[in-house]
């Protein structure tokens, strides 16, 4: 799991898209995040429930107090303006299990559910193997 670090800046507010050191901040994280499988990038900002799908899955949870109008966009698997909150588990196999909920007239109501599998990062994919063997390395 990641979280997006802010850094201060002195031309324009630190979390300001237009500020060099966020953009290049951003940009260097999300290029190190990219090479990892199994990776959620994980933030609070928005005030709307979505799931992104792009070099790494986005995951947005930033709506307890307030919500963002939200639209279906490129790489958007779901988005929806409406308070609510998302739970992540990590299954025994290694999967991450994802339940999107809202929050309406009192209760929560699941509205969306995702499941990634888990992606062995020392295998190359279609290659049939199983994992490093051998050395100091057990790999279950």
């Amino acid at each position: 799991m990641a979280l997006c670090i802010h850094c201060f800046g002195k031309y324009f507010p630190a979390e300001d898209l237009k500020n060099v050191l966020y953009s290049d901040m951003i940009k260097n994280v999300g290029d190190v995040l990219s090479t990892h499988p199994n990776v959620l990038h994980v933030s609070g900002h928005e005030h709307a429930l979505q799931l992104i799908q792009g070099a790494v899955l986005e995951v947005n949870s930033g709506s307890a107090a307030k919500h963002s109008p939200v639209k279906m966009g490129k790489g958007s698997l779901f988005a929806m303006s409406v308070n609510g909150y998302i739970t992540a588990d990590i299954l025994s196999d290694l999967s991450t299990s994802l339940i999107f909920r809202a929050y309406r007239k009192g209760s929560t109501d699941s509205v969306f559910s995702y499941h990634r599998p888990f992606v062995n990062p020392f295998v190359e994919p279609g290659s049939g193997g199983t994992g490093i063997k051998g050395d100091n390395v057990n790999l279950k």
